[in-house]
């Protein structure tokens, strides 16, 4: 991180010297020394999130979070270290509270008016990992519309992560499974903690399960190697996980942080250096070829955006089409495992989670073979665009970077964390059919026929929405990101050529001041591109 904040000094003296706003480098310099490593704690709902976080920051006499909470009443929590020890309550309309610690800790916490809880903690472990921001977050598969969004708005910014899966059912459920594969895809710590490993859920079989698990991950994430942790908040056994949150991810803050910073960087230095490399190319112009000069550049840049306006109705096109393909899949995944449904249902077992995985990996198998390659596809048509207007050192930060590299991750992440389904009107219905004297065939069929009329009706209506909302804020993002630096180089070029223009009846000697203070700021900006590649 020190590099990454030298660099924007030595940006932001360049900027001021040639009269360009300083904002983005001031707001990016901020960010970094506020910025933490955001460590979320992901599970199901009950998997002992809670009780592991008051295991790892014990406070003699008080329990910070609470535990055995209900889906109504879960919300996110951040946990920091600061000499000044607070509490701020930030509620979902804007507003924040200040408390004690204390008095947060024992606050009732609905769900759906607190959006998170953040503890500044003067805390010995948390003393040992000042760079490291832990989130007790709801739990997945929830069935909490409310406890989508937090996931989705903690996963795609977070840059280690802690899986927890009790020990009394060690099984990798595929909604957390899928979210581990797209991390592993980045180098990123992540490990999993064994909850509740306490002498009641250690059986016999523990360590055929705990095999079984280990099996269960290598699907997922291949040959990497995720180390697994037995820990109990009962017996304070985390001493296994501590280590890993001191020497996995505090050691190595600076280089994730630093990493996480690096695409907004290099964007910044690209603008500058068009900036400088136009002034320079021009500096030798007359006065009236300074006025062509910018009557061509206005002419590119209106080619661009004529082509750029067409690719973005054709993108559009493809785009609702690959909607209606992702529903589809799903839709037909969501239909092939009805045996499944009506044997759990039979049994009066549980199968919304059932469906919530089919409807994930049904999804997540569609998104990266329709969605990913399609904005790929858009992103490069946009790159050639700009060649064939010669409009040079042009980057989309944090988009083209993660996908060019084939870390797609954080748009998989993000639509995927907001897919899971409500089932609050549709379960009571279908359970009423397993009940009575009625024979076995008769009620298979009463509930096919309720899974037809009621269920995949509801489930598609709500993923098809989910879906559609979650895709138009990804492509947002993507398209203002894209509109933006295309404005700001606009800017930064005109801005270059008014800069020559102004100065063009100065005198030989002072333009080759100019030109030598231009070149050594160009050889500074290659330099520190260099270093950040």
């Amino acid at each position: 991180m020190e590099q990454i904040r030298q660099f924007l000094e030595i940006l932001r003296d360049i900027n001021q010297k040639n009269g360009l706003s300083n904002d983005t480098i001031d707001n990016i310099m901020n960010e970094t020394k506020e910025t933490a490593v955001c460590t979320p704690i992901i599970g199901g709902f009950s998997t002992g999130k809670s009780a592991l976080i008051n295991a790892l920051v014990k406070i003699p006499g008080m329990r910070l979070l609470k535990e055995d909470i209900t889906p109504e009443t879960a919300v996110p929590a951040e946990l920091l270290y600061s000499q000044t020890e607070r509490a701020v309550v930030s509620y979902k309309n804007g507003t924040e509270t200040e408390l004690s610690p204390v008095a947060a800790a024992k606050m009732e916490t609905p769900a759906n008016e607190i959006d998170h809880i953040r503890f500044c903690l003067n805390h010995d472990f948390l003393a040992s990992i000042p760079d490291v921001m832990i989130v007790d977050m709801p739990g997945f598969d929830s069935g909490f519309e409310i406890h989508n969004k937090a996931i989705d708005m903690y996963l795609p910014r977070s840059m280690a992560y802690i899986i927890a899966i009790p020990a009394e059912n060690m099984v990798l459920t595929s909604s957390i499974g899928n979210i581990l594969h797209e991390l592993s895809l980045n180098d990123m710590p992540i490990c999993v903690a064994i909850t509740k490993c306490d002498k009641d859920n250690v059986t016999d079989d523990f360590d055929e399960k705990l095999a079984q698990l280990r099996q269960s991950l290598a699907k997922y994430v291949g040959n990497r190697e995720i180390p697994v942790f037995r820990t109990s908040s009962r017996e304070g056994d985390v001493d296994e996980l501590r280590s890993f949150l001191i020497k996995d991810i505090q050691t190595k803050s600076e280089i994730i942080l630093a990493n996480s910073f690096k695409a907004k960087v290099q964007s910044q230095i690209a603008i500058t250096n068009s900036f400088l490399d136009t002034r320079l190319q021009n500096m030798n112009l007359s006065e009236s070829e300074l006025d062509e000069e910018r009557d061509r550049l206005i002419s590119k840049f209106n080619n661009f955006d004529k082509a750029y306006r067409d690719a973005k109705l054709d993108f559009e096109d493809r785009l609702y089409e690959c909607r209606k393909k992702i529903v589809a899949d799903v839709d037909t995944a969501l239909r092939d495992q009805e045996e499944t449904y009506i044997a759990h249902i039979m049994n009066k077992q549980d199968f919304k989670s059932s469906i919530n995985t089919t409807v994930r990996s049904a999804a997540t198998t569609s998104i990266r073979a329709n969605l990913i390659p399609l904005i790929e596809s858009y992103l490069h048509r946009v790159s050639k665009m700009l060649n064939d207007c010669e409009i040079d050192d042009f980057i989309i930060p944090e988009i083209t970077v993660n996908l060019n590299k084939g870390k797609a991750g954080t748009v998989v992440t993000s639509i995927l964390a907001t897919l899971l389904i409500p089932f609050g009107l549709i379960i009571g219905p279908i359970l009423s059919f397993v009940m009575g004297n009625k024979r076995r065939e008769k009620i298979k069929q009463e509930i096919r026929q309720k899974l037809e009329s009621d269920v995949y009706p509801q489930v598609m209506s709500a993923f098809k929405n989910n879906l559609e909302a979650t895709i138009n804020k990804q492509i947002a993002d993507i398209y203002k990101a894209i509109e933006e630096n295309i404005a700001l180089q606009r800017e930064t070029y005109e801005k270059a050529i008014d800069e020559n223009k102004a100065q063009s009846e100065a005198e030989n000697a002072q333009k080759q001041s100019t030109i030598a203070d231009i070149t050594g700021d160009i050889k500074r900006l290659k330099e520190m591109n260099a270093a950040l590649a």
